[in-house]
């Protein structure tokens, strides 16, 4: 199975930290989240994986050399420009496209939810994307519907787009971990160079398509995009003898 880490942003929230390395290099507990990452997605069954790069690019692909591309095959995909989730995955369209699902997990992102299990309801959904996804208290939401689709978004307060009933919706937060069906990219087709991938979904909604939502509410998650959280998660792996 392919998979992709995006891996190019600038890691401004995390402040001195990431003044000499990206954010995919930050450690944890003597390992990096890149390694981290990788690890979680082979065991998941991924064994062809592309990693975009912009920031310190360079010293990403110093550490997958030094890690013998974690025993698997590994390309990279250069942003001269940061190009959005949405359209770092459509610049690395040529190695994900195919047959087969592909699993995308953010760098900067940790979780103990089974990406194997969610890439098998993925495959039963038929969806064209299936998201990893939480409850919390965040500026903005994924609207779901009943079905368990998505079916709009909501920023500060503001329904931006909705294909349902709003009375019936629940709201959700994107974990940045997900799933996508080839399909996808005909939906980028006529996507500027530069955007979301949420607002991909949200077209395939318009057309459609079905954007599956799988909770993982019960499992941990944790976005390491400030110091606190970061120091979080390495409390917790120093605390294990493995990676929890």
């Amino acid at each position: 199975m392919k998979g992709m880490i995006l891996a190019a942003g600038l890691g401004t929230r995390l402040g001195e930290i990431t003044k000499d390395r990206p954010k995919a290099l930050v450690e944890l507990d003597g390992v990096t989240m890149l390694e981290v990452v990788a690890k979680r997605l082979i065991e998941a069954g991924v064994d062809s994986l592309v990693i975009n790069l912009h920031y310190k690019g360079e010293l990403i692909k110093e550490l997958v050399r030094a890690r013998n591309s974690f025993g698997i095959k590994v390309q990279f995909s250069e942003e001269p420009k940061i190009l959005g989730t949405g359209g770092g995955i459509k610049k690395a369209r040529s190695f994900l496209d195919g047959n087969e699902p592909f699993i995308v997990h953010n760098c900067d992102v940790y979780s103990s939810a089974n990406l194997a299990a969610l890439i098998s309801k993925h495959r039963a959904t038929k969806a064209v994307a299936t998201l990893a996804t939480l409850t919390g208290k965040e500026s903005s939401f994924l609207l779901v519907g009943p079905d368990g689709s998505i079916c709009g978004w909501e920023v500060g307060g503001k329904v931006r787009e909705c294909y349902g009933d709003l009375k019936s919706v629940n709201r959700v937060v994107f974990s940045g971990i997900q799933i996508l069906s080839p399909s996808i990219f005909e939906v980028m087709a006529s996507q500027a160079e530069e955007f979301s991938i949420v607002e991909t979904y949200l077209n395939a909604c318009k057309v459609g398509m079905r954007v599956q939502s799988e909770s993982i509410a019960n499992q941990y998650w944790i976005d390491i995009g400030t110091p606190e959280r970061l120091e979080s998660l390495r409390m917790r792996f120093k605390a294990s003898a493995r990676i929890p």
